[in-house]
């Protein structure tokens, strides 16, 4: 068992990123599938989020083993408002740009080949 202060860390990030307009959810859903779905409706109800960030359960037992994380991402693209829209729509990347900035400005090491089809790699 790996004595990290990662999830901590995290959690704490996740808080911070809530204040960006990102609806940040720790430990959340089982998988990235399931998530990134349940995301999207919880988006659908609110035009004020801008985007969201996760990691999911299978990620959090990987954080207490090896001390890293993969955090999940989306942007408002492609969402089915259920109401009005937002003003300004985000796509995957914009708001990955933003979390991996984000994360990197926290003191958190970040690995991500800046594309959407990778999610972000976090270290302590």
């Amino acid at each position: 068992m790996c004595k990290s202060n990662l999830r901590a860390r995290l959690k704490k990030a996740f808080r911070k990123m809530w204040k960006l307009g990102i609806f940040a959810a720790p430990n959340f859903s089982c998988c990235t599938t399931c998530a990134n779905a349940e995301l999207a409706e919880i988006l659908a109800d609110d035009p004020v989020i801008r985007g969201y960030a996760f990691w999911h359960v299978q990620d959090d037992m990987f954080i207490k083993e090896n001390g890293s994380c993969c955090i999940g991402y989306g942007g408002t693209e492609g969402i089915k408002y259920k109401k009005k829209p937002p003003k300004i729509i985000t796509t995957d990347k914009e708001i990955a740009e933003e979390i991996y900035n984000f994360l990197l400005d926290e003191g958190f090491e970040v690995k991500w080949n800046h594309r959407t089809n990778r999610r972000l790699e976090v270290f302590e």
